[in-house]
């Protein structure tokens, strides 16, 4: 668990942090700051249980607390779901990202749409290749991506 206090923050502040993981059964290392700002954050390596987490994530001057236990901790700190389009991802649902790794045209990408929504996906995610990009890099203007696609929700934005 690393514990971010905001900036500025006094030294008996950081210490009642520091006493508050002791009495939960944590022996906290204090990290380096963050550059001329001076903001410090404590690692806590000892797994502590839900309730004291919680609690040392309330104390004064507690930015905010990464846990260390999950893959991704600062993913893992983030509350809610995130927004796609017309997609929540992050809401308990599965949700179908599929698409080509390179799209070569125009028609490519629509066959690509198709078949991803057809297949159940939600968010159509596509890339032009290197070549595409070469070819149309003279383009005076680019055309949207064919009507195929209104409904995925970043197809509309994607141009050539």
């Amino acid at each position: 668990m690393i514990i971010v206090f905001a900036e500025g923050l006094s030294k008996d502040s950081v210490e009642r942090v520091e006493i508050a993981l002791r009495r939960a059964g944590g022996e906290p290392r204090r990290l380096a700051s963050e550059g001329a700002a001076g903001r410090l954050a404590l690692e806590c390596k000892q797994t502590l249980s839900a309730d004291a987490r919680a609690a040392i994530a309330t104390l004064p001057g507690v930015q905010f607390v990464l846990d260390g236990d999950a893959p991704y901790p600062k993913v893992a700190s983030a509350a809610g779901a995130v927004k796609v389009g017309r997609t929540t991802l992050g809401n308990g649902e599965l949700t179908l990202i599929a698409g080509p790794c390179a799209v070569e045209s125009e028609e490519q990408l629509d066959a690509s749409a198709r078949a991803a929504r057809d297949a159940g996906a939600t968010i159509l995610r596509a890339a032009p290749s290197s070549r595409a990009r070469a070819r149309t890099a003279s383009r005076a203007t680019a055309s949207p991506v064919s009507s195929c696609c209104a409904p995925w929700p970043t197809a509309t934005a994607l141009r050539w």
